[in-house]
């Protein structure tokens, strides 16, 4: 039987996106000297952070069956990994 775990993380990370037509989408990511190739976006969301937003992205990984939640914060262009659902 699976478990899933959810691993809150936090910590920003170097992203490669692309920008078009008011729509950005991660194409791959950089945490803790590995890339993360984006297979799916899975959802995307907004959240209002001081005064700026939060563009929210959960995506799958090649060759991982784990869900990765990233995030740019517009304040500072910054991009973070928020948590990732660990499937066991």
């Amino acid at each position: 039987m699976g478990t899933e775990m959810l691993e809150v993380i936090g910590e920003p990370i170097r992203v490669c996106a692309h920008f078009r037509q008011g729509w950005v989408s991660p194409l791959w990511f950089e945490w803790k000297g590995r890339c993360y190739r984006v297979e799916q976006i899975r959802n995307r969301w907004v959240t209002n952070e001081g005064v700026g937003r939060c563009y929210h992205f959960a995506l799958m990984v090649e060759e991982r069956d784990d869900l990765y939640e990233i995030y740019l914060r517009s304040e500072t262009m910054g991009w973070h990994l928020g948590r990732i659902d660990v499937s066991g």
